[in-house]
């Protein structure tokens, strides 16, 4: 896995780009390239490339707010 894309959807913008910035800070902590995040109504999409063990262990134990829903994909087409 080389790729993966994270939404994250909720109805406060505010807190959709709190959690996209932490996406963000820990792919740059990391090494990993992203891309976005891409603003939508409700929803916020971040790609992160180059991603690595570090990455995704830093991503599954970031503090996640309970009320917002996130979905990540591989990024396989």
């Amino acid at each position: 896995m080389n790729h993966i894309i994270i939404t994250i959807t909720g109805n406060s913008n505010k807190r959709l780009d709190i959690q996209a910035q932490t996406i963000i800070k820990i792919a740059r902590e990391t090494g990993a390239v992203k891309a976005g995040p891409i603003p939508l109504k409700g929803k916020r999409i971040v790609h992160i490339y180059n991603i690595n063990r570090k990455t995704l262990d830093k991503l599954m134990y970031m503090k996640h707010d309970k009320k917002l829903n996130y979905d990540v994909d591989d990024g396989s087409v």
